[in-house]
């Protein structure tokens, strides 16, 4: 169920034009997961904006689920994103 759920997850963001580093597939592993949030999109509505290099395990979290002190670290344009760190809560994402 993870893994298919992780798929599912995957799919909208990509259908939304976020891509993955090295077309990386999301599985039930650890390393490979891929989860959004039913607090951001509960039917893969409202993910238009991600990046293009994301990097698995991936968690795209609602600022409503208590970010860190310093929830957006900024990267560098050649880096893939880390995906824990939090997303800035003015993202367009949804909520």
């Amino acid at each position: 169920a993870i893994g298919a759920l992780g798929r599912l997850h995957q799919n909208w963001i990509e259908s939304q034009g976020g891509r993955f580093v090295d077309k990386a597939l999301a599985t039930d592993k650890w390393d490979d997961r891929c989860e959004v949030s039913p607090l951001v999109s509960y039917e893969g509505e409202d993910l238009a904006g991600l990046t293009d290099k994301l990097i698995l395990p991936f968690y795209l979290p609602s600022h409503l689920e208590g970010a860190k002190t310093d929830p957006m670290h900024p990267h560098d344009e050649e880096e893939p994103v880390n995906p824990f760190d939090y997303i800035a809560p003015d993202t367009p994402v949804g909520i």
